[in-house]
């Protein structure tokens, strides 16, 4: 083998090397998630899960409100509350329900602000939703509820921006202002993290 050949395979394996090591770091670094007992789990997912379920009501009622018809209420109320019949499924396990309690109320969110149109002040449920589900203090919830937030802006907002976006720029722009909501979600995120530490 010649020099250099030996030299590049020492540097690349120098660079994996560093780059195992700084991942450790981070993973050492990140809470575990999962810490809760059975009983504890299931009352905060018992609170999660009759949440989810007055929200079903509320958005029927709030989207009747706005004049937007009965089919328009059940459609909505659907894609929170089968998302709320699976996460009171006790067969389902804890995973899968606090998933779908996760998913249901990220919806929630997500219907709130398509019936606004798009005002900005309605984006703070997502907030306000994900402070709740840090309360799982488990990662599979948590960041179904994160890839939820960032895939709904970026895909409704290419596809109906008005639905998401009651601005011009992000109007015009929705990929870069899914973007920025992305960063914001993921900021209030990582401070919810926090709490999580052993």
């Amino acid at each position: 083998m010649e020099p250099r050949t030996i030299q590049t395979a020492s540097r690349a394996a120098s660079v994996m090397n560093s780059l195992r090591a700084a991942a450790g770091s981070i993973r050492r670094a990140l809470p575990r998630g999962s810490l809760l007992s059975e009983s504890a789990w299931e009352r905060r997912h018992k609170a999660i899960v009759v949440l989810l379920w007055l929200h079903v009501g509320g958005l029927v009622a709030f989207t009747l409100l706005r004049g937007m018809g009965a089919w328009h209420a059940v459609i909505e109320s659907l894609l929170m509350a089968v998302p709320a019949l699976l996460a009171s499924y006790p067969r389902l396990g804890r995973a899968l329900r606090s998933c779908a309690a996760s998913f249901g109320l990220v919806t929630a969110s997500a219907v709130l602000v398509h019936l606004s149109g798009g005002y900005i002040e309605a984006h703070f449920h997502f907030f306000v939703v994900l402070g709740i589900l840090a309360l799982y203090q488990d990662w599979a919830p948590f960041l179904v509820a994160i890839g939820y937030v960032v895939a709904h802006h970026a895909v409704v907002g290419v596809i109906d921006p008005a639905a998401v976006f009651n601005h011009a720029d992000a109007r015009v722009n929705p990929v870069l202002w899914s973007m920025i909501h992305g960063a914001f979600v993921l900021a209030a995120s990582s401070v919810s993290l926090i709490t999580w530490r052993d």
